[in-house]
């Protein structure tokens, strides 16, 4: 894989360049934009729901498919299955747990960097029998690491190998962290039974944490009668939005791109639970519907142990560790925070769930169903969906993308491709620049990656 980063090579002699430090901090701040950046977790099954399958597609990168099952139920006979494009990688699954496989990608002829569905079934031999699928992600097998960082001291002299041990290091992990990005589902109006005046769970997202903070967007359209629909955001079992959203009898309540603060004392690398809850305020409202659009984790703020960067100028004396800034040790002390990190949580190539095909309430899930991203890479993956028309109507929405603006859809573009065919679309041909939030929807998945299929 060739790198897009290219860091700096250093020669003993040579007159230390500002552009080359310069360009050695952007790299190590690009490293640092691609892991805490925007952290979009697996979006689970409902366990209420008792589904018997879950299904989704990856941009295939890594040679690891790691799937968590819990609440299997092995009654009649029944036991699961997890395939991969077709063929069978895991058989006769009969115990919660998380099981890492290892994918023979040479043996099956599949190409990284294109997409593959991945299925977590159950076969149930009496018609008995299910589970529920909680993490289904890629990862490798082998961790990088930057290696050595040089101490950059003030006064000390400094050989080029100090700076090409950046480089190096910026080269190690750049392959680890340039993973294609799943997006968030959102965009399904959603509603409960007419008794449920508990706060009851709609969504459910397991997240790898790795950033401080909780980003989310949502609305709440208010009941046809008398009363309060309310809604709040759950992270490991606490609510993190503080007071609760609501909206009374025909009321309107949007709450656009909001960030909390994740709750003290998660671990980074561990998988959390994120959900959804919303309840009544008496039973038997009617009318009423709550659309999550994005919740997903951010970061907040630097984290600790992470410098801010501050651009050299050519004449800038070479401050190693203190008197700045600018300081050379930031270079070290950055990329060795990153690469901590990476030790810690490894890094997951999340694996996008695919629309279930109901029409029906709880969820509108087919023509609502949107994939929520913020801008990372140039290329988008998409297949356009192929689902039958909905009853009484005479046909489909077709596949679109569209830029959004402060929560305010601007702009859209219908995307090309037959039903059901793999396709890549160029973002750097529409106005939406890295870190701007787009959607797609009538796809049935849409995974942003580096490269449109292959490594050029």
């Amino acid at each position: 894989m060739t790198s897009t980063l290219n860091p700096p090579v250093f020669q003993d002699g040579d007159v230390l360049s500002a552009s080359k430090v310069n360009r050695q901090l952007s790299c190590v701040d690009t490293l640092y934009g691609w892991f805490f950046g925007p952290n979009y977790g697996c979006d689970e099954l409902n366990r209420a729901s008792n589904f018997e399958s879950w299904a989704g597609w990856v941009i295939l990168t890594g040679d690891r498919l790691v799937v968590t099952i819990s609440d299997i139920d092995t009654s009649g006979g029944a036991y699961g299955v997890v395939t991969f494009d077709g063929v069978t990688v895991r058989d006769h699954i009969t115990a919660n747990g998380t099981y890492t496989i290892a994918l023979n990608i040479a043996a099956n002829s599949w190409d990284y960097w294109k997409p593959y569905r991945v299925v977590v079934g159950v076969v149930r031999p009496q018609a008995t029998g299910s589970l529920q699928a909680r993490n289904v992600y890629m990862k490798n097998s082998t961790i990088p690491n930057a290696a050595v960082s040089p101490t950059f001291a003030d006064g000390a002299t400094s050989a080029a190998a100090d700076f090409n041990a950046i480089s190096d290091g910026i080269t190690a992990l750049e392959p680890a962290l340039m993973l294609p990005v799943a997006g968030v589902r959102g965009g399904e109006e959603v509603t409960t039974a007419n008794t449920s005046t508990a706060w009851t769970q709609i969504r459910r997202i397991n997240v790898q944490h790795r950033v401080n903070g909780v980003r989310v967007s949502l609305a709440i359209t208010g009941a046809d009668q008398a009363g309060t629909i309310s809604a709040r955001v759950v992270y490991d079992g606490t609510a993190v939005n503080g007071a609760e959203w609501s909206a009374t009898q025909y009321g309107y309540t949007s709450v656009v791109d909001r960030v909390f603060s994740v709750p003290a004392g998660k671990t980074v690398g561990t998988f959390y639970e994120m959900q959804l809850q919303v309840k009544q305020s008496v039973g038997g409202m009617t009318g009423w519907n709550v659309r999550l659009d994005s919740l997903y984790e951010d970061q907040i703020t630097i984290p600790a142990g992470y410098d801010e960067t501050t651009r050299w100028t050519h004449g800038d004396y070479a401050f190693g560790d203190s008197g700045g800034p600018p300081q050379l040790d930031t270079l070290s002390t950055n990329l060795r925070a990153i690469s901590d990190l990476v030790g810690l949580a490894g890094t997951v190539n999340i694996v996008q769930r695919e629309p279930i095909t109901s029409f029906s309430l709880p969820v509108l899930a087919n023509y609502n169903r949107r994939v929520y991203h913020a801008r990372r890479w140039r290329w988008l993956a998409y297949r356009p969906h192929n689902w039958p028309a909905e009853f009484g109507d005479s046909d489909v929405p077709q596949p679109t993308i569209y830029w959004t603006y402060d929560g305010s859809t601007w702009n859209s573009k219908t995307l090309t491709g037959d039903a059901g065919t793999d396709q890549f679309f160029d973002l750097d041909s529409s106005p939406i620049i890295v870190g701007m939030t787009f959607y797609v929807s009538g796809v049935t998945y849409a995974i942003q990656t580096p490269y449109p299929g292959y490594v050029p």
